[in-house]
């Protein structure tokens, strides 16, 4: 990793300046950036870095003007990650660096419960299709497995899916869809992604609240213009609090 010990980007990158860790988040990111054929400032701008300890229970970001090598210093375990944070530019799939890094996030999301799908007779359909874009972005060209399929599948949804029906559910769809290449199935994981509930806000799992109304474990969602809670084990959202 160009990174150093202790930090894990999201892409493996080649830095032509200094290496990252001498070098402020902001330049980082542009960095980066630039990997994935970004160049205008707007959209830049919309990335941030994250760091991460105790295997991301404690997270926080990184400051545009701090070092990296304050952090490697400060603690060898930290993690640091690229995020996508705002969702103004249209996105586009020209770069596969760009893709892998989309991709890569929504599927962390996605698979941790941080997306809201829409719960009705039709979740095995949704999770099925989902596997197996994930599937296929792995190149593997064989059906997935039992275990695959519940692999691919929303943490928090295990519990209200039927296995059988599941596996039904993609035997149906492989019959009628020819399997994609690498880079097409996170493209179209990406594309089913963002037509979710929950795409665009940032999600942050939360464990303790002093507000008893407030269902725990939950995962607490914000973006510009409002703050939601969704119940982590059913995934039913509370009511909007806007402006709170």
């Amino acid at each position: 990793s160009p990174f150093g010990r202790g930090v894990c980007p999201v892409p493996r990158v080649k830095t032509a300046r200094l290496p990252p860790w001498l070098q402020v988040a902001a330049e980082v990111v542009r960095e980066i950036c630039e990997q994935m054929g970004i160049s205008e400032q707007e959209e830049i701008q919309e990335f941030a870095l994250f760091a991460s300890k105790n295997g991301g229970k404690v997270v926080r970001p990184v400051r545009r003007d701090e070092y990296i090598q304050d952090y490697l210093l400060e603690d060898s375990s930290v993690i640091l990650d690229l995020r996508r944070l705002s969702w103004k530019t249209p996105l586009h799939f020209e770069n596969e660096i760009y893709i892998s890094i989309h991709y890569s996030q929504m599927q962390r999301d996605y698979l941790k419960g941080r997306l809201l799908l829409n719960y009705n007779s039709e979740l095995e359909k949704q999770v099925g299709t989902m596997a197996l874009f994930q599937h296929w972005a792995r190149g593997l060209g064989s059906p997935p497995s039992s275990q695959e399929l519940m692999d691919y599948a929303p943490k928090p949804v295990l519990q209200l899916i039927n296995p059988q029906a599941l596996q039904s559910q993609v035997n149906r769809l492989l019959e009628t869809r020819k399997p994609l290449g690498q880079q097409e199935a996170k493209i179209q994981f990406v594309e089913h992604v963002i037509q979710l509930p929950l795409f665009g806000y940032n999600m942050y799992p939360m464990e303790r609240c002093s507000e008893p109304r407030i269902p725990l474990p939950c995962v607490l969602g914000v973006n510009r213009d409002q703050l939601v809670v969704v119940a982590s084990r059913s995934q039913v959202c509370c009511p909007e609090r806007r402006g709170e």
